[in-house]
């Protein structure tokens, strides 16, 4: 495993998944009533500490979307489907309630 990737520009690399999340998550916003994205986004009753921290976790994160979108996915190595596999037990475990 390598802390900084060789990155590149290519057709396999982390944007994929990363577009694939952004393009589900604008069509939900448009499904959703508007009513309940706009109460998703209502910042005014925040505190100022709970906008600084916002603003240090976003400004983090618009660090890291480079590094994510040329570093290419090496999909044919075990570690790849491992993290797949982690990810979606991660995210969809076997014990939800439907």
């Amino acid at each position: 495993m390598e802390l900084f990737p060789a990155l590149q520009i290519g057709w396999l690399n982390g944007w994929l998944p990363m577009g694939i999340l952004y393009l589900i998550f604008g069509i939900l916003l448009l499904v959703f009533p508007k009513e309940v994205v706009r109460r998703l986004y209502e910042r005014s009753g925040w505190s100022r500490r709970q906008r600084v921290i916002t603003l240090i976790g976003k400004s983090i994160a618009l660090f890291w979307f480079p590094l994510i979108i040329f570093t290419p996915l090496k999909i044919g190595t075990p570690v790849f489907v491992l993290g797949i596999r982690d990810f979606q037990n991660f995210n969809y475990p076997k014990n939800m309630v439907n």
